[in-house]
């Protein structure tokens, strides 16, 4: 019969279980390793047409005594020790560019780590929804207690497909706050312009469903001053929007219409603003069923004489509370 074998040294058995139990461990830790190389890009995200800096860091070893080698879509870049960023120059929206980068440590161990980088792009579109005349050919400009209405059109192509713009998500940030969560289709948003500053700043992050297309735009706007020009109201030819009254006129006539044009003040002050004629520094009635447009005359003015004439629009909503224009007018 078989003598049972006793074990002498149970410490000795526990090691050798240890050891065994470990050996998968080792292994799995070896095989990930390459998970510690970290590659991030400057700008954060592609620019068509532009440079991309990709910085190369791995904190279990020496990058500096490290020979590295970049491929940018499989050829070779550039190669030297210690070599840890490349500038690699974007293609057109939509175009993959693959950059790898192979690195030998000083203690013998090879790793390899790839990005893919896909440019797209974004632009903000605004505009507000301050008064111009019918007629006028520019654009109507932001004052402070305006809405502006903004819309971002991004480009993103993946696969040779342009992705609907409906599709993508959008961060929107306004005078760097953010306007909440990404919102899927969000491409437009109406902010009102802050009253106690000129200029505001305009951000949208657009992403993909996995964000692995992503592209943002910045832009500043600047709020213009609301103004008030004057222009003839000629009985025969209609307003004569192709010359200003200057603010120091002298009438060929003796009776003189004109009307006045309240440039860039918001919609929502422009119709529930209170207005007001002055002549000499007393109440005028308007005319033409405007409160835009009045007929001075010599009843009502000194001929010979120089006349102050005052419009103005009175309304909280106004930065000031009032928007008035004042007109030297001699008849």
């Amino acid at each position: 019969m078989f003598k049972k074998n006793k074990i002498k040294n149970p410490v000795f058995f526990f090691f050798i279980l240890l050891f065994f139990f470990l050996i998968p461990l080792i292994s799995q830790a070896q095989t990930s390793i390459g998970s510690h190389i970290y590659l991030t890009t400057t700008p954060e995200v592609p620019v068509a047409g532009k440079l991309i800096t990709i910085s190369l860091s791995y904190p279990l070893s020496d990058l500096t005594r490290a020979r590295i080698s970049w491929y940018v879509n499989n050829t070779l870049q550039s190669q030297g020790v210690g070599k840890t960023k490349i500038d690699v120059p974007m293609g057109k929206v939509g175009e993959r560019t693959s950059v790898q980068v192979s690195i030998t440590t000083q203690e013998g161990k090879f790793l390899t780590q790839t990005i893919a980088l896909t440019p797209s792009s974004v632009y903000i579109l605004w505009e507000t929804d301050t008064y111009t005349p019918s007629l006028y050919k520019g654009k109507a400009l932001p004052t402070q207690g305006s809405t502006l209405r903004l819309t971002a059109v991004p480009t993103f192509i993946k696969n040779g497909v342009e992705i609907n713009p409906k599709d993508l998500y959008y961060t929107w940030s306004i005078g760097g706050v953010s306007k909440g969560d990404a919102i899927k289709g969000g491409q437009v948003i109406e902010v009102p312009f802050d009253k106690k500053s000129t200029k505001t700043s305009i951000s949208v992050s657009v992403a993909n469903a996995n964000k692995t297309v992503i592209s943002k735009e910045n832009i500043t706007i600047t709020a213009a001053k609301p103004d008030v020009v004057f222009y003839e109201n000629n009985s025969v030819s209609g307003i004569l929007y192709n010359k200003a009254i200057p603010s120091v006129f002298t009438s060929p006539k003796k009776t003189f219409s004109f009307i006045a044009e309240p440039f860039y003040v918001p919609s929502s002050v422009f119709l529930a603003g209170e207005y007001n004629w002055k002549i000499n520094g007393k109440i005028a009635q308007s005319s033409d069923n405007s409160v835009r447009a009045l007929t001075v005359s010599p009843e009502g003015s000194l001929i010979g004489a120089v006349n102050t004439i005052e419009w103005s629009i009175t309304n909280r909503a106004l930065f000031g509370g009032v928007l008035k224009k004042i007109l030297s007018l001699t008849l």
